[in-house]
């Protein structure tokens, strides 16, 4: 399943769920195909723990978390 997969290779961030919108950091999960926008964020960071806090509400012990400050790419 989607669920549990890891960030693309060749995105523009390394965390998963977080890309690159009008020069901020948009957040967004999906959930049985249906993708729903966390917010915009300056940071990636910020982004990326948007995205944590969303995929574990939603996907609970499925979720794979991104490890901000850490990002490999």
């Amino acid at each position: 399943n989607h669920c549990n997969a890891s960030a693309q290779k060749r995105a523009a961030s390394p965390y998963k769920g977080v890309t690159r919108h009008r020069n901020k950091w948009r957040a967004s999960v999906t959930l049985h195909g249906v993708t729903q926008v966390l917010g915009s964020y300056v940071t990636q960071e910020e982004a990326a723990e948007a995205y944590n806090n969303a995929a574990s509400r939603l996907h609970g012990e499925f979720h794979r978390p991104n490890s901000v400050g850490m990002a490999c790419a």
